[in-house]
């Protein structure tokens, strides 16, 4: 009965899927029902598909239809949120405003603070990404520096600031120094270890262009961008492991990528025991991390909970349950329901909001949040708090320099 459950919640995903890829062209890659789609495909989905071919056993069905459950309810979250009342959907008014920047002065000031954070951090710890060990050094690279990681963060967004301004005063001659500002920046994360914070640096800058451009890319060269960001996550966690990239070390890594997360999931459903769930407690444990010294999330408990070999682990190290399995482990089944809907309706919302109001605030809250949820999407949302809290002070500052209006035309 329940792999029938399975085969049917996995069609009706199918169906979405290729809807949302013939409806591609009009929608584009920066809209809720593509990035959501999309990124919960790969970083999910595909990994239960190619499970038995990595792992040699069929994946456990009533995990799976959970999964499948978690995308039709993100799915719809997304969907929902277009309507404003039950029985009347948002009308596109065609044609919006968005602000430019007071001073650049201010923004160069932040960008300069940054650079001298990372510099600091160097002083103090080396770089990380040519250490003997990568992954102690990453997290000692920010421990007990949180005070210099607070100004190092802000160059996430100064590349999305400088952007924001050449398009409001029709610089467009100065757009390839946005372009390779954020190339540094990038490489400055690179850096410091930490893959997922380099990706999500220049993700958000990608997206943020696209959007305020305007500008849609192409079905093909989308996938492209995908399969060099599974090759680029591969290549640096094959070096992080091993000091070494080499094929083989790679191949392993792209099986890890894809099909860890469906694997700890399946564990989670398996072993742990939903009467002695966190009741939403794991969505802000993380947020200790502030506390000086502090490194371990809830994310760690789980640890010990499903791998016996946990004393073989780093001590700060934790596992990545997927939003899905942090859902499971919060609220139980109920949870894989109701958080990813939540979660999709919000994203679209936010999405709505860009073109109410098509201010540098408005639109990198929705570039950030979506990334960063699409992130979510394989480490969960808590171990993420933490970290966007910082994001968004960031967001909410820069903003504030910003004044100067001109048009722009967008589709919701």
């Amino acid at each position: 009965m329940q792999f029938y459950i399975a085969v049917s919640l996995k069609l009706i995903t199918i169906l979405v899927m290729v809807v949302v890829i013939l409806k591609y062209k009009k929608y584009g890659i920066c809209h809720p029902y593509v990035i959501v789609s999309v990124s919960y495909m790969v970083l999910i989905v595909f990994g239960e598909i190619f499970y038995t071919y990595v792992k040699g056993r069929y994946y456990d069905h009533y995990a799976e239809s959970l999964t499948y459950i978690g995308f039709i309810s993100m799915f719809l979250g997304t969907f929902v949120a277009k309507y404003r009342v039950i029985l009347s959907s948002l009308k596109n008014r065609g044609v919006y405003v968005f602000a430019g920047a007071k001073s650049n002065y201010c923004i160069y000031f932040v960008a300069a603070i940054g650079v001298m954070a990372f510099l600091v951090l160097v002083l103090f710890s080396g770089v990380p990404i040519i250490s003997d060990n990568v992954n102690e050094a990453r997290i000692r690279f920010f421990s007990g520096k949180g005070y210099l990681n607070v100004f190092f963060i802000s160059l996430q967004i100064v590349p999305l600031a400088i952007l924001f301004d050449v398009f409001a005063r029709k610089m467009y001659s100065r757009i390839i120094w946005c372009h390779l500002f954020s190339v540094v920046v990038f490489f400055l994360n690179i850096a410091t270890g930490f893959r997922g914070i380099a990706i999500k640096s220049i993700l958000l800058y990608f997206l943020t262009y696209l959007f305020i451009s305007n500008k849609k890319l192409s079905l093909a060269k989308g996938a492209v961008v995908l399969l060099a960001l599974l090759l680029f996550l591969s290549v640096v966690g094959a070096f992080r492991r091993e000091g070494k990239v080499g094929i083989e070390g790679v191949a392993r890594e792209i099986g890890i990528t894809l099909v860890a997360r469906p694997a700890i999931f399946e564990t989670i459903v398996k072993k742990f025991d939903v009467s002695s769930r966190f009741n939403g407690i794991g969505y802000v444990y993380d947020f200790l991390k502030f506390k000086p010294g502090e490194q371990k999330g809830k994310n760690v408990e789980l640890k010990y909970m499903f791998f016996k070999n946990y004393k073989n682990m780093p001590e700060s190290a934790g596992i990545n349950p997927s939003i899905i399995g942090e859902a499971y482990v919060n609220f139980g089944v109920s949870g894989v329901f109701i958080i990813p809907f939540i979660v999709g309706f919000i994203v679209r919302r936010l999405y709505m909001r860009c073109y109410d109001n098509f201010t540098f605030f408005n639109v990198v809250l929705y570039v950030s949040v979506v990334l960063e949820v699409s992130l979510a999407l394989a480490s969960g949302l808590g171990p993420r708090l933490p970290m966007y809290s910082l994001v968004l002070f960031w967001i909410c500052l820069i903003s504030l320099f910003y004044s100067k209006r001109i048009v722009i035309k967008g589709d919701l």
